[in-house]
């Protein structure tokens, strides 16, 4: 009885720290891959932007009809094209109506028509370009890696307490004996 109740005690102690840095490197997986995709993403809104103004400023005339413009919306961003003066000269389908750029070229976060967007606007020549997307698609990215990392840890959970309960009551059930593994 006395080795069963040592057996039980270190398998628990293990369970536990082994929990505990499962745990502690999920939080610091977690706050990395939120770093980096915020990067990656706002990486991809500055590449579309400057796509599209070099787009726009090589064939001003035809705007509306521009692929480049499509491609942003393909991608799942949203385009503003404007002159100096601010007035909108194109803009990709599903893009707010409201004014996307912000005064100062780079990266901001508006509310338009009831929702959050993060914008990266550009000028190049006569011409500014504003490319968005709605926070919501960057918080659904990390709630789907957060639950990811959440399932990992349950299951990591159950495999640790299933080991420190003993596994001889999963072995009957599955027709065989401990001293047959």
């Amino acid at each position: 009885m006395m080795a069963r109740s040592l057996r039980s005690r270190v398998l628990w102690l293990v369970a536990l720290s082994l929990l505990s840095v499962w745990l502690l490197l999920a939080l610091w997986l977690h706050n990395t891959v939120k770093q980096h995709l915020g990067t990656a993403l706002d990486q991809r809104l500055a590449a579309s932007a400057r796509m599209v103004a070099s787009m726009a400023n090589a064939s001003a005339p035809v705007l509306s009809g521009n692929p480049g413009l499509q491609a942003a919306v393909n991608s799942g961003l949203f385009c503003q094209v404007m002159n100096v003066r601010g007035e909108i000269l194109a803009r990709s389908g599903g893009a707010p109506t409201a004014h996307l750029a912000s005064a100062q070229d780079g990266f901001t976060e508006r509310s338009l028509e009831g929702e959050r967007w993060r914008v990266y606007t550009v000028s190049e020549g006569q011409i500014r370009v504003a490319t968005a997307e709605p926070m919501a698609v960057r918080e659904s990215l990390l709630s789907t890696l957060a639950w990811a990392l959440l399932v990992g840890l349950l299951l990591a959970v159950l495999g640790l307490v299933g080991g420190a309960l003993g596994c001889e009551p999963w072995l009957g059930t599955l027709g065989c004996d401990a001293q047959g593994i």
